[in-house]
């Protein structure tokens, strides 16, 4: 299988994607630096997206790194199931859970860019 040769993106480009959110991821809305953004591709190249500007967010490394090669919709139905998987798998959160330590405020999962209201965000 060959692999596709990716687009480099030049410091303007990068500093365009950076200026999308002010600084902040576009997934959970940390800040982040410029030096530590990540640009992730919103349709992964793997799944028919494609590697220019349009098609990319700025991330945080903790987002970039879960979501991989998740479209948007599939990240989201990972991240609303963390909290079964954390409850099946780790002792030390179900005992915080039952000391009410943590508590599960939902499921639902709003991105950082679908809070700003910025649609032409969603393009690409």
């Amino acid at each position: 299988m060959e692999k596709t040769k990716r687009h480099r993106f030049s410091a303007r480009e990068r500093k365009q994607v950076f200026d999308m959110f002010e600084g902040h991821c576009a997934y959970c809305g940390c800040e982040v630096t410029f030096r530590g953004m990540q640009m992730d591709h919103k349709v992964p190249l793997h799944i028919g997206g494609e590697d220019n500007i349009e098609n990319l967010f700025p991330a945080c490394r903790s987002c970039n790194h879960y979501k991989h090669s998740l479209g948007i919709e599939e990240f989201r139905k990972y991240l609303a199931g963390i909290n079964q998987r954390l409850m099946r798998d780790s002792i030390p959160f179900k005992v915080a859970v039952r000391f009410g330590i943590v508590k599960h405020m939902g499921d639902k999962v709003i991105f950082y860019f679908e809070r700003c209201e910025k649609p032409e965000a969603l393009e690409g």
